[in-house]
């Protein structure tokens, strides 16, 4: 159950935040690597992750985790 909560949670991340999350916290890339992908600063991308993180938090500690097929692709 908690992986799907989990799943769930990120995909009600927006899209930026959640492609720079996986490329800094799953595939290892730098903030620096991501940066230069997307053409921003690394301050950028750490700002993203940092939102993605609070969003993430948020939805876990309430319980607000929407069904997958309710959340827009």
């Amino acid at each position: 159950m908690l992986i799907e909560e989990l799943r769930a949670a990120f995909l009600q991340l927006p899209p930026k935040q959640a492609r720079r999350y996986l490329l800094v916290h799953v595939i290892g890339f730098s903030y620096a690597e991501v940066a230069r992908m997307e053409g921003c600063t690394s301050k950028a991308v750490l700002k993203s992750l940092i939102a993605a993180k609070k969003k993430l938090q948020t939805i876990l500690r309430k319980g607000v985790v929407e069904s997958p097929l309710d959340v827009p692709s």
